[in-house]
């Protein structure tokens, strides 16, 4: 008898185990399908076709609500209370709820491109049509990027509170995979909330808006980009932006700053750099910068603003990608040729300095107006806007606290703040009264050892190359110095340094000379004097060290950014980072990390560390 009931008992939980193998292999097989629709559905929506997104993003949900179901199946459940089985359960069922909630935001989202009018092909053209950004749209569809945002969000944290992991490598790395998926969904998702938030108000959508354009000619450079030898006034009046007015700067009647950070003043002003209007982006910190010449402005015009755009022919060239040529006069000028055009030819062909500065404003207002008609491409114009500001092409500032913390934490302020403290950046300031940095190459080399006791010693290596002509003087090459000919290249050279670092030593083609610094806002900065002659090249070289770069308590990280300038030529950079033997075991997954590129956009450099065995 007891014998019978221990094999009935056996038999019943061989088709239970059985069953719940037939649950597991369903659940797997529901989410595979609603994974591959899931990715399906977000290509189409990412294409701009929300229609054909639709039915991808419904089927992952029937696909995921079968999931659901089978896991509420009685051989589930009891597979549940099994040690085994149990892990693997629960991360299957937090992934069928993650990918339901994924394919409702999807399906969200879908439906209000599809009431915005968009059926196949380009997004922008429900927000940005005939030259002007369309606010309603904008508002409309904010409060279903929030619930999408919110809904991700949580879906996120319920993936990131799943704590026991799953026997099966397949789940387990399925798991891993959704979490990395989700926290970048996150981030962008917040982004644009933000951004859908902050554009309506700022475009005028409220209100009219009024902000100080700045042209920075990049031939002479300046920590922000360039010499601004043009000002002029945008409007934003729901949506639609317009050029009211351009001018050479010394239009302006007399220049003073007084609304200015006190660190501001105290490290910049001994450079003229409150008094005179070349001299006041000498900083890298641009939101400081607009703040010091959005008060010299005022202070001038007695004309109160709303902000701060500034651009440089780069700009302007990547935004023709989308407005297509301008014309001037009887000049057509094409998106090809405007860096040329207004970096060397437009100081070339002009006798004196008033025609050239008439001819620069007659091409920005040219532009200006033809980014307010109907333009040829609208998806270029955004991606464009895009482009430009990754790429420290175009730089905005709110004058609204609120609005500029959005900016600042969208990463669209110019500023490398946005980067945090641990941040490295190569600025130059040209003082010899040229165009010449059209033709400077620049590149650096960082070497970063990490210390046992996690301090991190920087050596940086700069090298400039001047490729300017030798040649007569003119209003690019310039009139020369006492010690430089015309085209020389006289700069004043910074390195701005993470939050803490100290600055050790500083050489100039291998002589080494006195260690100047000083703040910029909460950084450290070294800097050194140079002349470069037509043709030829200098290096430099600016070692620091930073305490506590890496906390190896528990395995730390070490982390950089380097932040680009606004530079005609992109600077190539390279870093390496190794560690010394460590006496308590630590060590870097590899003796030496190198990465190297091109510094158009802001890269990050990381390291993990590790005690063996980890």
């Amino acid at each position: 008898m007891a014998r019978g009931l221990i094999y009935t008992l056996a038999f019943i939980l061989l088709l239970l185990a059985a069953d719940a193998a037939f649950v597991v292999w369903q659940v797997r097989s529901n989410l595979t399908s609603a994974s591959k629709v899931l990715v399906s559905g977000s290509e189409k929506l990412r294409s701009g076709d929300p229609v054909a997104a639709m039915p991808d993003l419904k089927a992952a949900l029937q696909q995921t609500a079968s999931a659901e179901d089978a896991l509420r199946h009685p051989s589930a459940r009891l597979a549940e209370a099994f040690p085994l089985t149990s892990n693997d359960l629960n991360a299957v069922g937090e992934l069928a709820a993650t990918a339901a909630t994924a394919a409702r935001s999807g399906s969200a989202i879908s439906q209000v491109l599809t009431e915005l009018g968009v059926t196949r092909g380009d997004i922008s053209t429900a927000f940005y049509e005939n030259g002007e950004v369309n606010v309603h749209s904008l508002e409309t569809a904010a409060p279903r990027i929030s619930e999408a945002t919110r809904a991700i969000f949580l879906a996120s944290s319920r993936l990131e509170a799943v704590e026991q992991i799953p026997r099966l490598q397949v789940i387990a790395d399925a798991l891993n995979t959704a979490k990395l998926q989700l926290a970048s969904a996150s981030a962008a998702t917040e982004q644009a909330e933000m951004l859908f938030d902050l554009l309506p108000s700022a475009l005028g959508g409220t209100a009219d808006r009024r902000y100080l354009l700045l042209f920075q000619a990049l031939g002479e450079s300046r920590a922000t980009g360039g010499v601004v030898g043009l000002y002029g006034i945008v409007t934003a009046t729901d949506g639609q932006l317009a050029l009211q007015s351009i001018h050479p700067y010394t239009k302006l009647k007399k220049i003073e700053a007084t609304d200015v950070p006190a660190w501001f003043e105290k490290n910049y002003s001994f450079q003229s750099a409150l008094t005179q209007w070349p001299q006041a982006n000498v900083s890298p910190n641009f939101p400081a910068v607009a703040q010091v010449m959005l008060s010299m402005y005022e202070n001038s015009s007695r004309e109160q603003l709303d902000g701060v755009l500034a651009m440089d022919p780069l700009a302007l060239s990547t935004l023709m990608q989308g407005t297509g040529p301008i014309q001037v006069g009887r000049k057509i000028i094409t998106p090809d040729e405007m860096d040329e055009l207004l970096l060397v030819r437009s100081y070339t062909d002009f006798p004196d300095q008033e025609s050239q500065n008439d001819f620069l404003a007659r091409v920005v207002r040219a532009f200006w107006d033809e980014l307010s008609a109907t333009p040829e491409d609208p998806e270029g114009i955004i991606k464009g806007f895009g482009e430009a500001i990754t790429q420290q092409h175009l730089k905005f500032y709110l004058a609204d606290e609120e609005e500029q913390l959005a900016l600042s934490e969208l990463k669209a302020d110019g500023s490398y703040t946005s980067a945090g403290d641990m941040v490295q950046m190569l600025f130059t300031n040209n003082y010899s009264t040229n165009k010449v940095d059209y033709f400077l190459n620049r590149s650096t080399k960082t070497d970063v050892l990490i210390l046992p006791d996690g301090t991190a010693r920087v050596d940086v290596s700069v090298v400039l190359r001047n490729d300017s002509p030798r040649g007569f003087p003119d209003l690019l090459l310039g009139a020369g110095t006492s010690t430089l000919a015309p085209g020389g290249n006289a700069s004043l050279v910074s390195l701005l340094m993470p939050i803490g670092a100290q600055a050790v030593s500083t050489s100039v083609d291998r002589n080494e000379t006195a260690v100047l610094t000083y703040q910029d806002e909460d950084h450290p900065v070294s800097w050194a004097f140079v002349d470069i002659p037509p043709q030829e090249e200098t290096r430099l070289r600016f070692s620091y060290e930073l305490p506590g770069a890496v906390d190896l308590a528990g395995g730390g990280a070490f982390s950089l950014t380097l932040f680009p300038q606004a530079v005609v030529n992109a600077e190539q950079y390279e870093v390496r980072v190794a560690a010394s033997s460590f006496a308590d075991g630590k060590s870097i997954r590899e003796s030496e990390i190198i990465k190297k590129g091109t510094l158009t956009t802001p890269a990050l450099v990381e390291v993990a560390f590790a005690s063996p065995g980890r």
